[in-house]
């Protein structure tokens, strides 16, 4: 099972303290998403693979004919919040308004309901688990936050979650989930279906991971695959480093990653699973030592 899905955002969306996006504007930070989603659009549909895209309700307000456009050709649509804030850095409240909002404008674009989520960085994580419950509160079927490996702004921080589960929320109802997984490697476990991960690991390596691998989330941004965007300023070396390396070839390795490889939406996916015998996991249970069951 091979999905592919995009985080529809913009070039400047990779900084995430509090307050910057009140503060944007376009002559400053102009926007490159509409140009790069066209490009991703553009080569889907040369080899005719639909794909799952996670937008920001901050993109659907400003470009609401890319939305129409994404949903006219076949993809699938869904919700990256509205703001791109960290949840981690949201109380309950904040959330809830945020992915009501996201899912609202997201549906009153396309007209069609909004059942498949991913978190901004991953951030759903056992001290927001309560973040389900608002996304089932909402229509969401389908969440696809869970990072299953330690990551900067969230990920669950065990390893083993290669595959769909069902989430037990904090008010005990159930979520499916499709993680973003990971390959054993060296005696660790090693990421290589998305973002920084794809760009700087060799395409054979990955091709190799993914041939192993009965279950692949593979995830990108538009900025992932644009070597002209600006550089942002103010980010750590690392960070620095995992935003723009690997660009000059990151188009390339997706050719060759489209041309290699059958892929579903999340949702014809989430179709493929028998959710009754799919394992069961909590998350505020698995950091401390239990696993899926």
């Amino acid at each position: 099972m091979n999905i592919l899905s995009f985080d529809v955002e913009d070039w400047f969306h990779i900084r995430f303290d509090q307050g910057f996006f009140e503060g944007v504007s376009c002559s400053e930070y102009p926007s490159r998403v509409v140009d790069s989603v066209m490009t991703l659009l553009n080569l889907l549909d040369e080899v005719d693979i639909k794909a799952s895209f996670f937008c920001l309700g901050w993109v659907v307000e400003r470009y609401p004919s890319l939305i129409t456009e994404i949903d006219r050709r076949g993809h699938e649509i869904g919700s990256h919040s509205f703001s791109h804030r960290l949840l981690t850095s949201m109380d309950k409240m904040s959330v809830k308004e945020d992915i009501s909002s996201s899912i609202k404008i997201l549906e009153d674009c396309i007209s069609k309901k909004v059942q498949i989520y991913r978190a901004p960085a991953f951030s759903i994580c056992e001290k927001n688990s309560w973040a389900l419950d608002i996304l089932l509160d909402h229509g969401v079927e389908i969440d696809c936050s869970v990072f299953s490996g330690p990551h900067d702004f969230g990920g669950i921080k065990k390893n083993g979650f290669n595959k769909p589960f069902l989430i037990k929320t904090p008010s005990g109802s159930l979520i499916k989930e499709l993680p973003i997984g990971s390959a054993p490697f060296l005696g660790g476990n090693l990421m290589y279906s998305g973002g920084g991960y794809f760009r700087i690991l060799p395409y054979f390596l990955i091709k190799y991971f993914m041939d192993k691998s009965n279950y692949n989330m593979m995830y990108f941004h538009p900025r992932d695959f644009d070597p002209d965007q600006p550089m942002m300023n103010n980010l750590t070396i690392a960070r620095r480093f995992k935003s723009y390396v690997g660009l000059g070839g990151s188009l390339r390795k997706l050719r060759c990653l489209i041309a290699d490889f059958t892929f579903l939406t999340v949702t014809d996916a989430a179709r493929s699973v028998d959710w009754n015998i799919a394992p069961h996991m909590e998350i505020h249970k698995s950091l401390h030592g239990e696993n899926l069951r």
